[in-house]
């Protein structure tokens, strides 16, 4: 009995030793992972970006990335608009509700240059509620076009400027 008693004191005693070494470990382990990590980061972002070829690229200026950004977000905001104009005008929305009398009146300025390139369909007759407005879609593909040159003439002055 005394020997099973030494054995469970010596067997603990090990064992808090050991939970001891195995925080330690742990605790190094993974402040070298850290380490590790970060310096494997570093090495990385200090190479040179290279292209599809792998010819050495430059990383784009602040400016250029914000500018593209702006602009594209211009972009979007006068799409989802003209959107919500196609689907109002397709799906026959009433017109005297406020939100669609608002998305009309932003975008009626929108698609002025539009209109009269092709005439408005109305399906069914005078008594249907719905409109297809092809100068809606036209003026969604021309602003996109729009945005797109801008961006490619600011990409055109930052490889004249380098």
């Amino acid at each position: 009995m005394e020997e099973n008693q030494k054995d469970n004191i010596m067997g603990e005693n090990d064992k808090e030793r050991n939970n001891e070494e195995g925080k330690i470990h742990e605790e190094s382990t993974t402040e070298r992972n850290w380490t590790e990590r970060y310096t494997i980061e570093k090495r990385v972002s200090d190479q040179p970006v290279t292209g599809i070829r792998g010819e050495p690229r430059h990383r784009l200026p602040e400016w250029y990335i914000r500018t593209r950004n702006l602009v594209y977000y211009f972009l979007g905001v006068v799409e989802v608009l003209l959107a919500f104009r196609l689907i109002f005008k397709i799906l026959g929305a009433n017109a005297r509700n406020g939100m669609v009398q608002f998305i009309y009146s932003v975008t009626s300025v929108l698609i002025a240059p539009f209109e009269g390139i092709f005439a408005i369909f109305y399906p069914g007759g005078a008594s249907a509620r719905f409109v297809f407005e092809p100068a809606t879609i036209i003026a969604m593909i021309v602003y996109a076009l729009i945005a797109r040159g801008i961006v490619s003439l600011l990409k055109v002055n930052l490889t004249e400027a380098t």
